[in-house]
């Protein structure tokens, strides 16, 4: 039984950061008590693929020599930091000691695989959407750290986002429009709603939603982003479920949150029917998460247990 903890597949972790993700997102809606259950059931998981890098480090030095699953493992800091600021409020103290390593471990691995994957071995197969899990991964501090009273290291990563987004999309672009997109990566060009979206909520919470012509720049991004991806569900869903289904989560997840960050911004401004038009669109953003979200999670309990499909 321990050693299943070692068959743990990367992937999960993005969509277990997905599901804590939609916990805070319920939780807003007034759902505290399901929110929390959320929380201790990721947290319990997490520490379970925690042991899995301790004790499994031939596994996990393995998988981080790959740059799909080394982005990936973005993910784990990244879910810290969400779970770190849940319990800071609950009035936890090591709730921001918890976020606070997770944002310095994940800043270290940020510059190694900048280093590694994006400098040393730098190639067209190893240039996909998956980077941004990494690189723009790191402004979940921001979505999660208003109440750490960290603003001088928030502001620069906010910038860095916005900055490393903005040169990385049309490099992105041309890489999924001029090479061949094989099955396990296929899923992951959904990942590229992930960091408009941090980008939206990090502008929002850092600088208050200004100014406002970056906020209309992104806004358009990620609505022509979304349209791509509901666009491409169908061909999503072609394939029989493999781990690689976990790129759908966590980019809808973080769509539904800056939907709703847009709206309150925008009707700030005044902006009151595309602020209108917003609050409704984030329930759409919020169905959608769910129903992917769900579906990926059942699928992998699925594949813990051994479940096979009817042939």
């Amino acid at each position: 039984m321990f050693k299943r903890i070692a068959k743990i597949p990367v992937p999960a972790v993005p969509t277990t950061l997905s599901v804590l993700t939609l916990a805070n997102v319920y939780g807003g809606l007034g759902f505290g008590e399901f929110r929390k259950v959320i929380m201790v059931i990721g947290t319990a998981f997490l520490l379970v693929y925690l042991l899995k890098i301790i004790c499994f480090s031939d596994v996990f030095i393995k998988e981080y020599k790959d740059m799909r699953n080394a982005s990936l493992y973005a993910a784990f800091t990244m879910c810290w930091m969400i779970l770190g600021s849940f319990y800071y409020e609950m009035g936890l103290g090591f709730g921001k000691v918890i976020w606070l390593i997770a944002v310095i471990v994940h800043l270290a691995h940020l510059a190694l695989f900048i280093y590694r994957f994006m400098i040393r071995n730098r190639s067209w197969d190893n240039t996909l959407p998956c980077w941004f899990v990494t690189v723009n991964g790191i402004m979940v501090s921001c979505v999660t750290g208003g109440a750490m009273n960290m603003k001088g290291l928030l502001i620069p990563i906010t910038i860095w986002g916005i900055g490393i987004y903005l040169v990385c999309l049309p490099i992105m672009i041309y890489r999924l429009t001029h090479f061949p997109i094989t099955k396990p990566i296929d899923h992951r060009r959904a990942i590229l709603l992930a960091p408009v979206s941090l980008c939206i909520v990090s502008i929002v919470n850092v600088f208050g939603g200004k100014p406002v012509w970056l906020m209309v720049l992104m806004l358009i991004l990620y609505l022509a982003t979304i349209a791509f991806i509901v666009f491409k569900l169908p061909h999503f869903f072609h394939y029989k479920f493999f781990p690689g289904f976990a790129g759908l989560t966590f980019p809808t997840a973080i769509g539904a949150v800056a939907a709703g960050k847009a709206a309150a911004s925008f009707t700030e401004l005044g902006w009151g029917r595309l602020g209108a038009f917003l609050v409704q669109f984030q329930g759409f953003m919020i169905f959608l998460a769910t129903m992917l979200a769900g579906y990926v999670v059942l699928k992998f309990i699925a594949m813990a247990f051994k479940v096979q499909d009817e042939a």
